[in-house]
């Protein structure tokens, strides 16, 4: 047998089950006791503990997350009072193949308020009679029991044998067999009357000590992840290609986009001779492309305004890039002002007649 410690939560499988819950494995570990579950943080919906020697169900601390337990093939004999202070939002119990006796023994479950699933399958109380009845009475909030839907013709046959006055006869009965010897029963009466940690000296504890940083797997859930990426993204824009851009560039804040500056990677002259042999790809998402079409005086005339004589920059009217020979760069204007509104990049089509192209880039 072997301790349930703290190192040994730490270093148990964790990770992202089928259901889209969060899961802590203890399998096959021979734990005899449930305890120290404190250093998981109330991190985990599901904890499977299959496969140990644990006697009893108790030892949780204050798991408000906690929604489901795997406790099959233990030696499971007694239930806990009171579990629903410390595990209040359980949903889903296996108990398969433990040791549960009598029909009462399943009485400490009825205060778990949210509690829909059990399985008590090849336990002893299950070959008892009406037991299906029994359990169907005790934990009215079930849906299914033993991977079966619990159907309304038995709640009503239980509501009806229960409620009546043989129904108290029938429970005097199985009360019979509750009167044997249990091991340590003196112990745990005593260790039940002291006073338990309360929800508020677990806070103050857990405010105290140093708070463990939740794991990288954790962090990383695609759920986290997305809202992640929104949060980000509040006040710069991402582009379609970011993450992969982050991930291999120097990445700089340009016109309100998160922009690829300059190659964090070894891989520049690869890049080059791809530009240089093959092709080569850019998202240019951001940059778009207009084009002015007409007369060469009809353009000039249009555009003048973007332009305050003030500028001391080549626009696109200047002499040396009317042939289109050349690509500028200058500033443009709100019409008639000198308000600057963005940095453009333009080139004239060269003349083949009377109507003249000329393309301007600006974000």
């Amino acid at each position: 047998m072997g301790r349930l410690t703290p190192e040994l939560i730490e270093v148990a499988p964790q990770y992202l089950n089928p259901v889209g819950q969060y899961e802590l494995c203890l399998r096959d570990l021979k734990i005899p006791v449930i305890e120290n579950l404190g250093v998981t943080l109330n991190q985990f919906d599901t904890i499977d503990f299959t496969n140990n020697d644990i006697r009893k169900l108790d030892g949780f601390p204050f798991l408000p997350k906690l929604k489901t337990m795997y406790l099959a093939n233990n030696h499971i004999t007694r239930i806990a009072e009171g579990l629903q202070q410390y595990i209040p939002n359980l949903d889903t119990l296996m108990l398969n193949n433990n040791m549960l006796q009598e029909l009462i023994d399943i009485d400490p479950l009825a205060t778990l308020p949210k509690l829909a699933h059990v399985s008590f399958a090849r336990n002893p109380i299950a070959m008892k009679k009406d037991y299906r009845l029994y359990v169907i009475h005790r934990l009215p909030n079930l849906r299914t029991l033993d991977f079966n839907r619990i159907t309304q013709k038995e709640r009503e046959a239980a509501r009806k044998l229960y409620k009546s006055k043989s129904g108290e006869t029938v429970k005097t009965q199985q009360l019979k067999g509750k009167n044997t010897f249990v091991p340590g029963a003196e112990l745990v009466k005593q260790q039940q009357s002291k006073p338990r940690l309360t929800k508020a000296d677990a806070d103050a504890i857990k405010g105290t000590a140093k708070t463990k940083r939740p794991s990288r797997r954790y962090r990383r859930r695609p759920r986290d992840l997305l809202s992640s990426y929104t949060n980000r993204q509040r006040q710069v824009k991402w582009l379609k290609t970011h993450i992969w851009h982050a991930k291999r560039f120097h990445m700089n804040t340009l016109w309100n986009y998160r922009l690829p500056e300059k190659s964090n990677t070894k891989s520049i002259r690869p890049t080059y001779k791809s530009l240089r042999e093959r092709c080569l790809l850019h998202d240019m998402s951001y940059y778009g492309c207009i084009q002015l079409e007409g007369s060469e005086e009809e353009i000039l005339e249009k555009i003048k305004p973007l332009f305050p004589s003030s500028n001391n920059n080549l626009t696109p009217r200047a002499k040396m890039y009317l042939a289109g020979q050349f690509e500028g760069q200058c500033l443009i204007y709100k019409p008639n002002t000198e308000e600057c509104l963005t940095p453009i990049s333009f080139m004239w089509m060269p003349p083949n007649n009377q109507q003249r192209k000329l393309w301007l880039w600006c974000h």
